[in-house]
């Protein structure tokens, strides 16, 4: 009987995201990404599928840094030391939603967005989960307390903030409404430390392996937006756009090195990079692996 539900809760689940994609992107989009999933099902299908993947993207996307002349692969996953992931990047107030910011990957912006401060997409989320760097919320000093010194979530700042803010009625930590939600996400949070402190930091690929499920995101491109996501500054600094709970578990874990991809560049980085390229002495940062 419980298999009976669970299996039909599935289905509705897989039925609605699919009512939902064809409603927001149309037909075509719907038939590609079905197509993709059934390459996914199979080892021999996947394995071809991720030789042709980086092919089909490079060639359906117009991507700005592919008007430089240094050969910088937008898609590619790069290895960064996450206590080198410190400060957000401001971009994000530039966009409407998270999920917009990742979709300017291989973007090249100029402007001031990598000097600003991130104000956070509603007041009341200052100091909670944004703040000027992520050591400074509210909720990372909670995981450090969590993790490091044996606090329960309870006793922390941020949850008992979290919970005034659900009583008032803001929706501003993944949707909790109740004490009751605060307290199931803390528990994936807990999951989440313990997984990656046994088994290792995973890639998005690694976790998802070759039969992925139709009600999460799946996909080579989607493998890449929900690494953690970074933007670079016109220094070469990284900026953080999204996964604040995987960088910050990493950072605790002192962990030396974690998958990320970088989305979008400032222009006088690009420009710096292809002064670099053209004199043949590359810098020894992440972003030029593949170039030197």
């Amino acid at each position: 009987m419980t298999l009976r539900v669970e299996t039909g809760m599935i289905r509705e689940s897989s039925c609605r995201m699919i009512s939902k994609t064809y409603s927001k992107y149309g037909l075509s989009h719907l038939l590609a990404r079905g197509i993709e999933f059934s390459c996914l099902q199979s080892r021999p299908t996947a394995q071809l599928y991720r030789r042709l993947a980086p092919i089909f993207y490079r060639y359906k996307y117009e991507f700005d840094v592919s008007e430089y002349d240094v050969p910088i692969n937008p898609l590619r996953i790069s290895y960064v030391d996450p206590q080198d992931i410190d400060l957000f990047s401001a971009r994000k107030d530039l966009t409407p939603s998270v999920r917009e910011a990742k979709y300017q990957i291989g973007s090249v912006m100029g402007g001031t967005w990598d000097l600003d401060e991130y104000s956070g997409e509603k007041y009341t989320k200052k100091r909670l989960l944004y703040a000027d760097s992520l050591s400074n919320t509210l909720l990372f000093q909670a995981m450090e307390k969590r993790y490091m010194e044996g606090y329960e979530w309870e006793e922390t700042e941020f949850f008992q903030e979290i919970v005034k803010h659900v009583k008032r009625g803001n929706r501003i930590w993944h949707g909790s409404t109740t004490k009751s939600d605060i307290e199931k996400r803390c528990a994936q949070i807990d999951h989440l430390y313990d997984n990656i402190k046994e088994n290792g930091y995973m890639t998005k690929k690694e976790l998802h392996g070759y039969r992925p499920s139709m009600d999460k995101p799946f996909g080579y491109l989607n493998e890449r937006l929900d690494e953690v996501t970074v933007d670079v500054s016109r220094n070469g600094d990284f900026l953080l756009v999204d996964s604040k709970h995987r960088l910050a578990i990493a950072r605790l874990l002192d962990i030396e090195k974690i998958p990320v991809t970088i989305l979008v560049r400032h222009q006088e980085w690009m420009e710096y990079l292809d002064e670099q390229f053209s004199s043949g002495t590359m810098p020894d940062h992440p972003d030029c692996v593949e170039v030197q």
